[in-house]
C-alpha cells in the first residue's frame, strides 16, 4: 500500500508529547508499516533505513 489515509489534527492531537526526534521515529516506522504491509522488525538492523 502506498497511500494511507492521515489526519493530521488527529495525530497532533494524540502525539503531542512526543519530542521531535520521537516524533520523527514514530512517522518512520507508521511509513514503513504501511510501505511493507508486514510487522515491524523486532531487530534494530532490520529498521536502519539509509
Amino acid at each position: 500500500m502506498h497511500y494511507y489515509s492521515f489526519n493530521i489534527k488527529d495525530y497532533r492531537k494524540d502525539t503531542q508529547h512526543l519530542k521531535p526526534m520521537e516524533h520523527y521515529i514514530y512517522r518512520m516506522l507508521i511509513d514503513l508499516y504501511y510501505m511493507d504491509e508486514k510487522p515491524i522488525p523486532k531487530k534494530p538492523n532490520g529498521l536502519c533505513v539509509a
